[in-house]
């Protein structure tokens, strides 16, 4: 809670200053790209909370797990209900419940006939995210 009251506070400051020193904005970028992550963290929690389902298939996780990885870059492996792949331990779980140690709800759960396709969510969602930070490093290239 204290990270959002400070970024907003940042954000509002960066975003009404009136110093024209600054050229290209960087600071006013940077506070724009505080505030959709943010509001992406946002969503994250909705997710987690509204639809764990969807959640789970985006991240190929199969088993309800405590310190839920992060899948950064891999393959689901729907034979053998796994996610191959590099990840960031303990990551899932606190960008959806904001404690690393949470539980996140796994598509073992849920009926097979209520699972979303997860190959295709997890494909696209991970595709998303690519083109979103490759968008951003181009950007921030000046591009």
């Amino acid at each position: 809670m204290y990270i959002r009251v400070v970024s907003f506070g940042t954000n509002w400051w960066a975003m009404h200053s009136p110093d024209t020193s600054d050229p290209f904005c960087f600071r006013r970028r940077a506070a724009w790209f505080n505030a959709a992550a943010l509001m992406s963290g946002r969503r994250l929690h909705h997710s987690a909370k509204n639809q764990p389902a969807k959640l789970a298939a985006f991240e190929g996780l199969y088993q309800t797990t405590s310190n839920a990885p992060l899948t950064l870059i891999g393959y689901v492996d729907e034979k053998n209900e796994r996610v191959v792949g590099i990840s960031a331990p303990y990551l899932l779980s606190f960008l959806a419940h904001n404690d690393f140690h949470a539980t996140v709800i796994g598509l073992d759960q849920f009926k097979p006939e209520d699972r979303p396709p997860v190959a295709p969510s997890f494909l696209f969602f991970h595709g998303m995210v690519a083109i979103g930070f490759a968008l951003i490093a181009i950007s921030a290239l000046g591009f």
